[in-house]
């Protein structure tokens, strides 16, 4: 997926913004829940396997993700 995501332009990155918190998930884990509810797709339990997934999905889109923290 690494070789698939560096293929990619970096006009098709979706950019997700989230504040830290904390707790190194807690805020990051509530955006990528949010953004993956606004795009249809199915969360899991854990913040690492919703970024995974999602990484997945963008790179089906022809997409890459990018995380800003504020």
């Amino acid at each position: 997926m690494e070789s698939a995501e560096r293929e990619i332009s970096e006009l098709n990155t979706i950019e997700i913004q989230y504040r830290k918190g904390t707790g190194r998930d807690s805020k990051l884990d509530a955006r990528l829940r949010e953004f993956m509810r606004q795009n249809r797709l199915d969360t899991t339990h854990s913040c690492d396997a919703n970024l995974a997934k999602l990484r997945r999905w963008a790179v089906s889109q022809g997409k890459k993700i990018r995380l800003v923290p504020e």
